[in-house]
């Protein structure tokens, strides 16, 4: 499995366990569940298809250079380490 699908089925395992929990991206806030709507969705502003591809490129960044958030993100996708 790819870094950003790890990432992406995490961020709905923790939507489904905290929706109303905000998460910032950029200068913006969304709960979970409003940002998992947002990955989920097949057309995007182009403001938020920006947002989300950069909030993306940047956990990637993060799962790849610290391995704790990386353990986190695998143990809620529910993928073995």
């Amino acid at each position: 499995m790819k870094e950003v699908e790890i990432i992406v089925k995490a961020l709905k395992a923790e939507a489904t366990q905290k929706p109303n929990e905000i998460i910032y991206a950029g200068r913006e806030s969304f709960t979970y569940k409003e940002f998992v709507a947002l990955l989920n969705s097949k057309k995007l502003q182009k403001n938020h298809k920006k947002l989300v591809e950069s909030f993306l490129q940047s956990a990637r960044k993060m799962f790849n250079e610290n391995a704790t958030y990386r353990l986190k993100m695998m143990q809620l996708a529910g993928v073995e380490t």
